[in-house]
């Protein structure tokens, strides 16, 4: 601590918030009001270390397993991992098609999307980080890549004044009214690894029509319990699957693919695509031969140019799509209108095995895993 403090102050850089990042943090705070919560943040760092600028675009909320009680709350899941991956994979197809979308809008927004922080609400008026809040943001720090030398913890705080009278300028909050005649409080707070110390920051709220806008979050990742249905019933139907993200149609979103092959000496893979808003929108399939992988190479590595040189495969025109329907009642429906397999009778099981121990299935990797 004595080194970090003997160091010069980092500038503190400049702020600006969506103000979807705003609406959250309100919903949020306002679901779990006896308790601690908070969410993860995800933007920009625009510009050098002496003339930075930091761009809070939005937040991703943990998954159930977090743990919220009046003064503990403690999140970071294998979900948020995902959907910032998603969300980083989606902006580095936008930066590939330069001048495309928000890109060609404004230059500077050309840089990597990152992990910008964490905020959390504390119990009564506790507006400043916790001594225990500090020593985790300098862990975290510590062990940070040399690019991710800071965070942002904001602190949000319930049932304030509405107004203050008279309002400062060039304060480190934000205050949202409940309606009630109280307000939610944001405390803005700052902390650079090489100075060690919160430091309040300024917030500048922003129009969501005037900062970038991530992805849609596929489906895959919003609804957890339909993705492991549907992977478990194609392990049922006697397919072997990997799972994927891949740009299909050069237009954003990416699809969530998967590549099924049956168990049972099948000589063709079926390549399947969905779209972020899948089952509300169909799937799409192709077929091709199968291929051998060079050394170290994933179906990840080759799936849009293997896609691109697939044969397209649909089901009868009399095969309607409902969202009630799953990925293998798709395959199925293929296989039986270009003659690969026959129909199944009325009660007969579309499973080959009773056993699906060993059908090779691989997730979406996260974050961590792909990185």
């Amino acid at each position: 601590m004595l080194n970090r403090l003997l160091r010069k102050s980092p500038p503190v850089p400049r702020l600006h918030i969506a103000q979807r990042v705003i609406d959250k943090m309100q919903i949020a705070a306002n679901t779990f009001v006896e308790d601690e919560t908070g969410e993860a943040m995800v933007g920009l760092m625009i510009g050098g270390r002496e003339q930075a600028a930091l761009c809070v675009l939005d937040t991703i909320s943990p998954d159930a397993s977090a743990v919220r009680q009046l003064h503990t709350f403690q999140q970071g899941d294998e979900l948020q991992d995902e959907i910032m991956w998603w969300w980083r994979e989606n902006w580095e197809m936008e930066r590939r098609k330069s001048g495309r979308g928000w890109f060609g809008k404004r230059r500077e927004w050309d840089v990597p999307l990152r992990y910008l922080g964490d905020w959390h609400k504390q119990p009564g008026h506790m507006i400043a980080p916790s001594g225990g809040d500090l020593q985790t943001a300098l862990e975290w720090l510590d062990e940070a890549p040399d690019d991710a030398p800071f965070l942002l913890v904001p602190i949000v705080t319930l049932e304030h004044p509405a107004t203050i009278d008279p309002a400062p300028a060039d304060v480190n909050y934000v205050l949202v009214d409940q309606g009630d005649g109280s307000a939610l409080r944001v405390d803005w707070w700052y902390v650079h690894r090489d100075w060690g110390v919160f430091q309040p920051i300024t917030p500048i709220v922003v129009e969501n029509a005037d900062l970038p806008e991530l992805a849609p979050v596929a489906w895959h990742l919003n609804d957890q319990d339909r993705s492991a249905d549907e992977w478990e019933a194609l392990e049922a139907g006697d397919f072997a699957i990997t799972v994927l993200l891949a740009d299909i149609d050069a237009e954003p979103p990416l699809e969530v693919c998967v590549s099924a092959a049956r168990l049972n000496g099948a000589e063709q893979i079926y390549l399947v695509a969905t779209p972020y808003n899948y089952p509300h929108a169909p799937p799409q399939m192709r077929l091709a031969p199968f291929v051998n992988l060079g050394a170290g190479q994933a179906i990840a590595d080759v799936f849009p140019a293997w896609w691109q040189t697939a044969t397209p495969a649909a089901p009868a025109p009399d095969f309607v799509w409902t969202t009630d329907k799953k990925l293998v009642d798709y395959i199925q429906a293929v296989e039986t209108h270009h003659g690969i397999r026959p129909a199944p009778q009325a009660g007969e099981s579309t499973n080959d095995t009773e056993s699906t121990a060993e059908t090779g299935q691989q997730s979406i990797p996260t974050e961590d895993e792909s990185s």
